[in-house]
């Protein structure tokens, strides 16, 4: 007796011909995605407050270096932000960062090189 199963099987095989032509072209689909051109990342939208848009940077100049001069500016400058009350309670220390450079009219800075 012969074995049908066996030549059915066969005839359905792929031949090594076959699989190579098809992970050809397989890889060959892959590579080509690549070279497509990038997509745009999308830009997220904006969405405007409902409220009232307060300030968070208040920029200031004082014109001495007086004492309660420059504690008054500074007053200013928090109250045009609209106050520190619902961040800092009464007793906490607070550190404000000052920008001493900025405005200098003295020539070059002390360690810092032109740009060419």
């Amino acid at each position: 007796m012969s074995k049908p199963c066996l030549r059915s099987q066969k005839e359905a095989a792929l031949s090594r011909r076959d699989f190579l032509r098809l992970a050809g072209a397989g890889a060959a689909a892959l590579l080509m995605q690549g070279c497509q051109k990038a997509t745009p990342a999308t830009t997220p939208t904006v969405v405007p407050p409902a409220g009232p848009i307060s300030s968070r940077v208040a920029i200031g100049q004082a014109t001495s270096y007086e004492q309660t001069a420059i504690r008054e500016k500074v007053r200013q400058l928090i109250d045009d932000l609209g106050g520190l009350g619902d961040i800092v309670k009464a007793g906490d220390s607070v550190a404000i960062k000052t920008n001493l450079t900025g405005g200098v009219n003295s020539g070059k800075l002390a360690g810092l090189a032109p740009i060419d």
